[in-house]
């Protein structure tokens, strides 16, 4: 559940616990109202100017490359064969076992 569910569900609660409290809830909600409402797109240049660049031209040309099948071939034999699965369902050992029928599909 993330922030904005459980801060609704929370205050679905409030309303409940406050339904004889109408000016207390008329308050939190008018609060929290305004605490997260936007105004739309935000012009972030002024901030942006006195942020430290940490990656350099050259590091995110790096970055940018295409993953090469090497990286990809020596990433899928690094990982531990019986290591939880994947998303997939699949353990690390079916990969290693099955890499040269597979690895085109990764």
């Amino acid at each position: 559940m993330g922030l904005f569910q459980l801060l609704i569900q929370k205050f679905q609660c409030f309303k409940q616990i406050t339904a004889d409290h109408k000016p207390t809830r008329d308050t939190f909600e008018e609060q929290f109202t305004e605490l997260f409402k936007t105004n739309g797109n935000r012009d972030w240049g002024a901030i942006l100017d006195c942020v430290i660049p940490v990656v350099t031209e050259e590091m995110n040309m790096e970055l940018m490359k295409p993953v090469s099948t090497e990286e990809v071939n020596e990433a899928a034999f690094q990982m531990g064969g019986t290591k939880a699965p994947g998303l997939d369902g699949f353990n690390r050992v079916f990969y290693h076992n099955y890499w040269e029928i597979i690895r085109h599909e990764i």
